[in-house]
């Protein structure tokens, strides 16, 4: 069975590396700054249901599914 080691030398041998801490920092950061956004855009706008309710929404998109399936 291989160790960690063994992996990660064959890893580094065959031309691949574990990403470095500031790699993956970075790529969390450019993923956090769109949801950060989101989040402020739905505080400040609220969700856009058109002045529906959540269920009856999902309801009526079920009722689709299902009819859609039945033809």
């Amino acid at each position: 069975m291989l160790s960690y080691y063994d992996l990660h030398t064959a890893l580094v041998a065959s031309g691949f590396t574990v990403p470095s801490i500031s790699t993956i920092s970075t790529i969390a950061l450019i993923g956090a700054i769109p949801m950060t956004l989101a989040v402020i855009l739905v505080v400040v706008f609220g969700v856009e249901t058109c002045k529906r309710r959540l269920e009856d929404i999902t309801a009526d998109e079920l009722k689709v599914v299902a009819e859609t399936r039945l033809n």
